[in-house]
């Protein structure tokens, strides 16, 4: 299949063993220094731009039309697909450069990602996250699943400082306990309660808005229906489970989490 490299400054490896290829030592004995010039032409043409055959002009002029038909066609050095040549080093060589550009992205990716993560912990926590190699390695691992967590973080954050578990005396979820397993992942899921992306001015108005209605319906409520529907409609099962205010509630009304999950709560 033809390819070309869609690197905006593409550049490839030129082997210093060409040579010694049986193909290339046949092109040189035929046409000489000059044959192995032109192979390289073709070679970096070819890098950026397909070639349909009969269109061997194109690369240069058409003084050496007949030499590239050549060189394209009798010495195994390319090949006819869909009637465009192919040629498997410059595939090989593409998809080398296409590896390097991922993976340097993605470093700069796992750089921003740490970064901005050191950063709005320390906003929130009053100190720096002291992250283990498998944490950065998590981290690193949600960022590519998250294309927004980044934005995210802030809310993640803050959502985290309101995480206690009643099981468990003196212990505070913070950020070894958030990246292992798949805590983050239910944090942003929602588990622990809602997790929204940074908001625009008008997002800002709209959550103003959403939360005046939520609270209008709170004091609104007047019979345990309408507190186990509310529980349903804005509460996870964790939530209830794991907030003291959650428990107050249901106290409050007199439901149980049977109670919830039979209104559909999840």
């Amino acid at each position: 299949m033809a390819k070309v490299s869609t690197i905006t400054e593409p550049y490839f490896s030129h082997d210093i063993a060409t040579q010694q290829d049986k193909s290339i030592k046949k092109l040189i004995h035929d046409m000489g220094f000059e044959g192995y010039g032109l192979f390289w032409a073709l070679v970096e043409f070819m890098h950026r731009n397909e070639l349909k055959v009969g269109e061997e002009y194109l690369i240069i002029d058409e003084i050496y039309a007949e030499k590239f038909t050549k060189i394209l066609n009798d010495y195994d050095l390319f090949y006819i697909e869909d009637g465009y040549y192919v040629s498997d080093r410059i595939l090989r060589n593409i998809n080398q450069q296409e590896e390097k550009t991922k993976q340097s992205r993605d470093a700069v990716s796992a750089r921003w990602i740490l970064s901005a993560f050191d950063t709005e912990y320390e906003k929130q926590f009053g100190e720096k996250p002291m992250l283990s190699d498998a944490d950065i390695e998590a981290l690193k691992k949600y960022n590519k699943k998250m294309p927004d967590l980044k934005s995210k973080l802030k809310s993640i954050f803050k959502r985290l400082s309101k995480i206690h578990f009643d099981t468990k005396s003196g212990f505070t979820p913070r950020a070894n306990w958030l990246l292992a397993g798949d805590n983050l992942l239910q944090v942003v899921n929602g588990q622990y309660g809602k997790v929204t992306s940074e908001l625009t001015d008008e997002q800002v108005e709209q959550e103003k808005k959403e939360n005046k209605a939520i609270k209008n319906e709170y004091e609104s409520i007047s019979t345990k229906e309408d507190a186990i529907m509310y529980a349903v409609k804005y509460s996870s099962h964790a939530e209830l489970a794991q907030s003291e205010k959650a428990k107050e509630f249901m106290s409050k009304w007199d439901f149980t989490i049977d109670d919830y999950f039979e209104k559909g709560g999840k």
